[in-house]
């Protein structure tokens, strides 16, 4: 009996020790909440931070692709040059065996459909060996070829 009077405390016991709930302090919650707000306090700063350093990327990368569709420019505008002054040498060293050498010019520009071109004219002042009466002694010649050019890369 007296065994199942201490097994029947115990019971009580236990029941009233489990049911009852564990309330935390205000100073407690205080502190713990405190804690937490300055950890997210910490981490908007940060995040504003980086936030703000993104938009001045942002703005730097923008200046970059500027400048670097600038720099194709310039040498796009560069390799047309070369290309030009190549193209008037192969023509004149085509006709070695005029003399004086012709006069070759060329230009280039961009046709209606948007296709980029070379255009080069070669003049040259023909004279006949021996004059003719009703033929003219120096006849001028001029030939213009236009090309395309075809792209150097593919776009």
């Amino acid at each position: 009996m007296q065994a199942r009077r201490i097994i029947n405390m115990l019971a009580v016991a236990t029941i009233v020790v489990g049911t009852t709930t564990a309330c935390a302090t205000k100073k407690f919650v205080r502190t713990e909440v405190g804690g937490v707000n300055t950890r997210v306090e910490t981490l908007s700063q940060s995040i504003e931070a980086t936030q703000q350093e993104t938009r001045a990327n942002q703005a730097r990368i923008g200046e970059v692709d500027k400048k670097t569709d600038q720099v194709g420019i310039w040498a796009k505008d560069a390799q047309t040059s070369a290309a030009t002054a190549n193209t008037a040498a192969a023509a004149v060293a085509d006709a070695t065996n005029l003399s004086p050498a012709p006069t070759v010019s060329t230009a280039s520009g961009t046709d209606a459909a948007g296709r980029p071109y070379v255009e080069v004219t070669a003049a040259y002042t023909f004279r006949t060996i021996t004059g003719l009466p009703g033929v003219p002694n120096a006849v001028n010649l001029t030939r213009k070829v236009r090309m395309n050019v075809s792209a150097s890369s593919p776009n």
